[in-house]
């Protein structure tokens, strides 16, 4: 805590949830921050819409965050009994795109909660894509 003017200035970084910007930043007299290696996965078509019978893809992106230069596997969960579903590439290193093709095949008419999971030495995250067959 440092005072300035009578007024207590109290600085908290928790983790490092506020970006890497202020990864290694000096505030004030504190020590620098430190941050670990990460990455986020996202679904850049995350509710997408096919008919019987046709394949619909969504696009998955990996982010890096503090120099993470691990390679992210793909893993998905939920596809629903008779359809198929596929990645191309099924990893991605470091940064980039991945294309989740969904082939509805059999499946029953409905929506489905499909959990894409990325995967690095350790490290998990996920991203929802909304699949609906009609």
């Amino acid at each position: 805590m440092k005072a300035f003017a009578g007024f207590a200035v109290v600085f908290s970084l928790l983790g490092c949830n506020w970006g890497p910007d202020l990864c290694g930043v000096r505030i004030l007299d504190e020590p620098a921050t430190t941050c670990s290696q990460d990455f986020s996965i996202a679904a850049n078509s995350a509710a997408v819409t096919s008919n019987a019978g046709a394949a619909v893809a969504s696009t998955i992106t990996v982010s890096p965050y503090n120099g993470f230069s691990g390679t992210v596997t793909l893993a998905l969960d939920g596809t629903p009994a008779g359809a198929s579903a596929s990645f191309n590439p099924t990893s991605v290193a470091a940064s980039g795109v991945a294309t989740l093709t969904l082939q509805p095949g059999s499946a029953a008419a409905g929506t489905y909660n499909l959990t894409v999971t990325g995967t690095s030495a350790g490290l998990n995250h996920t991203a929802t894509v909304v699949w609906t067959i009609a």
